[in-house]
């Protein structure tokens, strides 16, 4: 068994190739190559903390994984990373361990590069003002992954945390070099009906807008809401959306605080017509019927994408001499 560390991964695995892997798993969930185990979960002994836990195989590779994925954000306090998570790598034809690799950047460059994935296929072509809410590492690969599939010319980023804005917006133009201008805002009421693709990226319990500032036309892509009392979205942006597609439909009604809460308060009801992206993009299905039509990406960590970023990143390093 060979540990593949941080570094490694971010050297093997630039974005761009991610968004490409990215786009493949979801065809290969919709041809049944890649299948799904039962997600367990475990809260910690806090109000705040908890962990989740994603097996999945890949048939074809012949290879399976498993998923550990930390979200405490009692570490803030802590000067320590809220978001934690590593991946083991298995052979499906013996069951020995052929890797276990560091999984914060591979996760952060798996969801930025599915959140492209859905961007590419649901957001209008001529998109461009993206709004992140929430500016931690996540957003990074957020930002790069979205830059990738839109001609994107302003960028606004949302946190209430003023000195996280600031440095995703050095990162940004240290690294990324946008020829963009980059906007930090305190809160998001301002920008959001102006804003064409939306990013929540954010650990919050609480919705972190108003649904009804929400732009004609705009492409929502949330992604912090993975267990069923965290929620980003409220009630309205899921009543004035046109078109929620999921990573996975039985996995948001289990996980997403975004559909659950407003389910357990009547608010909606479990007959919410929900579509798969994997589906969608390997039958090159068209879900955006017009320009004012509002699409919602509701993902909850999807296992076979990390088992596809996962194999690539093992292959790519296990090749090097």
């Amino acid at each position: 068994m060979i540990k593949i560390t941080e570094a490694q991964v971010e050297e093997a695995l630039p974005i761009t190739d991610a968004v490409t892997v990215v786009e493949q798993a979801f065809k290969d969930v919709a041809d049944d190559l890649i299948t799904i185990g039962h997600r367990g979960t475990l809260d910690m002994d806090n109000d705040s903390d908890t962990c989740i836990f994603l097996p999945a195989l890949h048939k074809r590779h012949a290879l399976y994984s498993m998923k550990y994925a930390a979200s405490f954000p009692s570490c803030a306090a802590k000067g320590l990373p809220t978001v934690q998570s590593v991946i083991w790598l298995f052979s499906a034809e013996t069951g020995e361990a052929c890797a276990m690799i560091e999984g914060n950047h591979l996760t952060a460059v798996k969801t930025g590069a599915a959140s492209a994935v859905a961007t590419k296929h649901l957001a209008n072509a001529d998109a461009a003002e993206l709004t992140i809410i929430g500016a931690g590492k996540q957003a990074r690969t957020q930002l790069e992954g979205i830059l990738n599939v839109r001609k994107i010319e302003k960028i606004n980023l949302v946190d209430l945390d003023e000195s996280q804005s600031q440095a995703l917006k050095k990162w940004a133009e240290d690294i990324l070099s946008p020829d963009i201008p980059i906007m930090i805002h305190m809160s998001a009421e301002k920008v959001l009906k102006q804003t064409d693709i939306l990013v929540t990226c954010t650990t919050a319990k609480k919705p972190v807008l108003n649904g009804k500032d929400l732009k004609p036309g705009v492409h929502i892509n949330g992604i912090g809401s993975f267990t069923p009392d965290m929620q980003e979205l409220d009630e309205a942006t899921i009543l004035n959306t046109d078109a929620v597609i999921a990573d996975s439909i039985s996995e948001v009604w289990q996980c997403s605080g975004d559909l659950i809460v407003p389910l357990t308060e009547g608010v909606i009801n479990d007959r919410l017509l929900i579509k798969e992206l994997g589906p969608i993009i390997r039958n090159g299905v068209k879900i955006r019927q017009t320009h004012d039509q509002r699409t919602l990406y509701e993902s909850v960590g999807f296992a076979p994408l990390d088992l596809a970023v996962a194999i690539e990143v093992y292959q790519r390093v296990a090749q090097q001499p």
